[in-house]
């Protein structure tokens, strides 16, 4: 106990010889003088008195109490309130009167709208004169009057009447008010007050820099909402809306009226008022897709009468007056004089559903409404252009042509149809009823012949009016030609003038000309079906070719075939020799010595002894060939074979071939020698060697005077490889979860190709689901290389997406990763924080976190946050990295550190693309004696506690040390510093 006072002492020897003790002072100007460490400036320490605090059951069981006594009660719900305990109600100062614990300000709290509700006991006036009253908020219902009468909502800057939550700037509502005036919106003027109006104003820019409007903007607007499907459908209703017309200097306004959210009528800025356009071009336009569209009643209307004003401009419906005057609508009658209808760009109809509605002349011209035809010198039109009566003629300048049918034609014809030349007064065509048709030339009267004549017999004449076949020519040439002028030496001809005799021309023929003839049953003239063949060729040199569109040029004779022999003439011994003359080189074949012999200019000769016959064959057929074994690049040929089927051998001997390979090189295909058989049969070639590539190997057989070209392809060897380095994989492009991947791929190096082939590989991802990686087909290096697989699809999150690849004999595992979308959120509430633990001044927080709601996250990665703490210093509030939810959710910062006093401690949060300000309390720490004796203030080491227990309650008192000192809680004293 001598150590605590030894303490006390410290505090207020200076002062103990004059009676009086200071506490931060050296002079007390009283009993007890209490001076604040910090009376003025911005520190934080706490300066002030600490009553003794107790609860009101402790003030109830005192006994002995002097008067003045001061204590704060901290618990007016112990105890009861009786006694000397009459008048604790409440939290707060008391002291003892001697017989009760009295409020200290005597006449109660003082109670005022700061800390209490109330009742006005009078009228009341706040008689403000230069100053402003200012009522600041962040709620909704910040500042009512009466309830729902008035209220203004400081959170989003509303004011309502009749609600607490209005929904715009400024919202009246009457719910259930009665009708009439309890709806009504007034505004009333009076003396120089009338007139009040209503003005709805608009402008660019801000209220303290306003701008012109521009043409197109909307000035304002008034809109009528019913309700329907649940809600107040502004966009539905009716309006009345104004729009500015003008370039920013001119006063150029409009007005439109809309029900239905569809617009009725619209005022333009010149006063036209249009219904049913937005673009009135009069004082009134009114516009209508059906009729009756307007209506007038004041009683004057009637059926079949018109509006007709008077000299004021009043209009009143009047009826229709009769037509004093002759015209053609009630009356025939004679033209007075010429008339002429200027109709501009109007047009003039005639509308008649009789035969003969309109007429001019009787029958020269004649419409049929009733069956839509015109008639040209009748008035009972057979078809749409019916013209009788003779010639009709069509001119352009000095061009005339004649259209005319008349009596009598050609021998046998009744009636003909005639195209005339009226300029020189010439038939040109001529029609005729029984079939026959002359066209061309001149034709002087109906039985001439023209350049063509077609009679009824179905013969056709050129220049003979009476064609003796199917087509009869009378001239001396018939000629085709390829085309005019400069391919005009292309031309075949017949000429029956020739001198010696009739001849068939060819000109132009460069490889000679060609007889052709099919035999078919099938088939229509000139159509593709027909199979031509050549059968003889004749070259412009002289050459014949039968059998050969190509005849040798050193041959006047070149017969060619695999199916037909040569047949010389077959004579006798005898018979031979009667020939006479016997010109040299003549050949024919000894029936007798069955033997070709020939004449040499003296005698007959020819090898008619016994010979070995050379194998032929009439069809050699490489594609049809049976091919065994397989053909790889690089690798030997073992077992190939190619079978060759032929037709028509003759039993000769051949001496086999060998060939050599080309396009792709390296192979030989090799036929022994043997002989064909009678008939048909197969040759079959080995093929060797190494083939230098991958493709075809084409071989020319040349065997039994038959030619053909044997192809085999050459594969690529199977593709094989030593290893697969999935792990070492060089990657390009970026996945994203949610984001079809674009120009992502992944190399895969390997080692030990063989330059074989592989087929390629799909693979789908595993993990991270979504993705395929793909590979084409291809071919390995010989040696080491790479694969590139492209990477497509959209990834179903974020992660590892794995590919499980299996090429050239070798698996391993393709990782990539995918990413998370940047995260981002539409709103963060700080305000409406969450927070669990309690910041104390100078005590390390603990278990101390706030949770902050955010709404529009779009499932995206952020990278976490760690803020400093401003207004209270020492704290840190962190978030992991991590991803926002889709939608709504929360972020947990966790609060450390060590807050330096107490206040608010704020933190600037800046995350998902949104900013707000967290602001946790940090309280006062309340130091707890746990035994009795002197202790340093853990917040503040200028302090330190007195720690005493009365009658089992421990009780603790406060000090400070001497300015410039602190508490030294080893020797228990205060020590300069």
């Amino acid at each position: 106990m001598k150590k605590n006072m030894i303490a006390l002492l410290a505090l207020t020897t200076s002062s103990l010889v004059f009676s009086q003790v200071g506490i931060n002072t050296p002079t007390p100007t009283s009993t007890m003088d209490i001076s604040a460490k910090n009376a003025t400036g911005k520190s934080n320490n706490i300066d002030g008195l600490l009553i003794p605090r107790i609860d009101r059951e402790r003030a109830q069981s005192m006994t002995g109490i002097p008067v003045s006594n001061l204590v704060y009660i901290n618990n007016f719900a112990s105890g009861t309130q009786t006694g000397q305990a009459i008048n604790i109600d409440e939290n707060g100062y008391y002291y003892f009167d001697g017989s009760a614990w009295m409020k200290l300000n005597s006449g109660g709290r003082n109670i005022n709208l700061y800390n209490s509700d109330g009742i006005l006991s009078d009228n009341r006036t706040v008689a403000q004169n230069d100053k402003i009253l200012a009522f600041t908020g962040n709620s909704v219902d910040a500042f009512s009057v009466d309830g729902t009468t008035f209220s203004v909502d400081a959170r989003n800057n509303r004011i309502g009447f009749g609600t607490k939550t209005p929904q715009s700037l400024f919202e009246i509502v009457a719910d259930n008010k009665g009708s009439n005036a309890e709806n009504n919106f007034y505004f009333k003027g009076y003396g120089n007050s009338k007139e009040p109006a209503l003005i709805l104003a608009s402008a660019n820019g801000t209220a303290a820099i306003p701008s012109n409007l521009a043409n197109g903007d909307n000035i304002g607007s008034i809109y009528f909402s019913p309700r329907s499907n649940d809600i107040f459908n502004v966009a539905t209703g009716s309006a009345i809306n104004c729009y500015y017309r003008g370039d920013g200097s001119s006063l150029l306004t409009d007005l439109i009226f809309k029900t239905s959210n569809a617009e009725r009528m619209r005022i333009d800025p010149n006063g036209n008022i249009g219904i049913g356009t937005n673009a009135p071009a009069n004082k009134l336009d009114i516009r209508s897709a059906t009729e009756g569209a307007l209506k007038i009643v004041d009683g004057s209307q009637g059926e079949n009468k018109v509006l007709t004003s008077d000299a004021d401009g009043v209009a009143t419906w009047k009826n229709i007056p009769a037509f004093g005057s002759t015209n053609i609508y009630n009356s025939n009658g004679t033209l007075t004089g010429n008339r002429v209808v200027n109709q501009d760009g109007n047009t003039l109809a005639f509308n008649s559903t009789s035969a003969n509605g309109f007429s001019v002349g009787g029958n020269n011209f004649s419409v049929d409404g009733t069956n839509n035809r015109v008639g040209i010198g009748t008035v009972n039109p057979a078809s749409k252009l019916h013209v009788d009566g003779g010639e009709s003629r069509f001119s352009s300048g000095t061009s005339v042509w004649a259209l005319s049918p008349s009596l009598g034609g050609t021998t046998g014809a009744s009636n003909s149809f005639e195209i005339i030349d009226r300029v020189k007064s010439i038939r040109r065509m001529i029609f005729n009823d029984n079939g026959d048709v002359t066209l061309g030339g001149s034709i002087s009267a109906n039985s001439a012949a023209g350049v063509v004549s077609v009679r009824s017999g179905n013969n056709v004449g050129i220049n003979t009016g009476a064609p003796k076949s199917t087509v009869d020519i009378v001239g001396n040439t018939l000629g085709i030609r390829r085309q005019l002028d400069s391919g005009s030496w292309d031309n075949m001809w017949l000429d029956v003038s020739n001198t010696f005799a009739p001849s068939i021309n060819a000109a132009g023929a460069e490889r000679g000309l060609q007889f052709k003839v099919g035999a078919n049953a099938s088939g229509t003239y000139g159509d593709a079906g027909q199979v031509i063949t050549t059968v003889a060729t004749m070259t412009p040199t002289g050459n014949v070719g039968i059998g050969t569109e190509t005849p040798a040029a050193t041959a006047i004779l070149d017969l060619n075939s695999t199916n037909k022999g040569f047949l010389p003439p077959r004579m006798t011994t005898a018979q031979r020799d009667a020939l006479n003359p016997k010109p040299a080189g003549l050949m024919i074949y000894n029936t007798d010595l069955n033997c070709m012999q020939y004449w040499n200019t003296s005698q007959w000769k020819g090898d008619c002894s016994g010979t070995t016959i050379p194998g032929t064959v009439l069809s050699l057929t490489c594609a049809s060939a049976t091919n065994t074994g397989t053909l790889a690049n690089g690798t030997a040929a073992s077992g190939v074979t190619s079978t060759i089927p032929y037709t028509g051998g003759n039993g000769g001997s051949h001496g086999g071939q060998a060939v050599s390979s080309t396009g792709i090189t390296g192979l030989t295909a090799t036929l022994s020698a043997g002989s064909f058989v009678n008939g048909n049969g197969t040759l079959t070639y080995a093929i060797t060697g190494i083939p230098s590539g991958i493709g075809t190997a084409s071989f020319a057989v040349n065997i039994g005077g038959k030619t053909c070209t044997l192809t085999r392809p050459v594969v690529a060897a199977e593709g094989v490889i030593s290893t697969l380095n999935c792990a070492g994989a060089t990657h390009a492009g970026t996945l994203t979860g949610g984001t079809a991947a674009s120009g992502a791929t992944s190399t895969i190096s390997y080692t030990g190709g063989n330059a074989g082939s592989h087929s390629g590989q799909t693979v789908t991802s595993t993990g991270v689901t979504g993705l395929t990686a793909t590979l084409s087909a291809g071919n390995f290096a010989n040696g080491n290389g790479t694969v590139t697989y492209t990477i497509t699809g959209t990834p179903s999150s974020a992660g590892t997406a794995n590919f499980a690849i299996n090429i050239g004999g070798k698996i391993c595992k393709l990782t990539r990763n995918v990413n998370a979308p940047v995260g981002s959120v539409s709103g963060i509430n700080c305000a409406g924080a969450i927070t669990t633990g309690t910041l104390l001044a100078g005590s390390s927080a603990s278990g101390v976190a706030s949770t902050i709601s955010y709404t529009g996250g779009n499932g995206g990665s952020h990278a976490g946050q760690t803020v400093l703490s401003t207004g209270v210093a020492g704290l840190t509030a962190t978030v992991t990295g991590g991803s926002f939810a889709n939608g709504n959710g929360t972020l947990t910062y966790t609060i450390t550190g060590t807050p330096t006093s107490a206040g608010p401690a704020n933190f600037a949060i800046n995350i998902g693309g949104k900013t707000c300000i967290l602001s946790v309390p940090v309280e006062i720490t309340s130091y707890v004696c746990k035994t009795e004796g002197t202790f340093i203030d853990p917040n503040n080491p200028q302090n330190y506690y007195l720690c005493i227990r009365q009658n089992g309650i421990m009780y603790y008192y406060v000090f400070t040390c001497p300015q410039g000192s602190l508490f030294d809680n080893v020797s228990k004293r205060c020590v300069i510093q």
